[in-house]
């Protein structure tokens, strides 16, 4: 799923993956931040002056805490 934030003249689109375990991480990360890009959801913010982030955030499924997180300039 993805969201939206807008904070201190940024934005940041996010994009959470849940994996089994943690050796799914890397390639999880990867999918987030192609899926954002893929689909565009940071397109309509790109017109604006604010700079836009995309962050891909990866979860694991048993422990239920941040596994990985990777960010970058839209």
């Amino acid at each position: 799923s993805d969201l939206v934030i807008r904070h201190g003249g940024q934005v940041f689109v996010l994009e959470f993956k849940v994996v089994q375990d943690e050796k799914e991480a890397d390639g999880a990360l990867d999918q987030a931040l192609a899926q954002i890009r893929e689909r565009g959801y940071a397109e309509k913010y790109r017109a604006g002056d604010e700079p836009v982030h995309l962050v891909g955030l990866v979860f694991g499924k048993e422990e239920r805490n941040l596994l990985g997180m990777r960010a970058e300039a839209a």
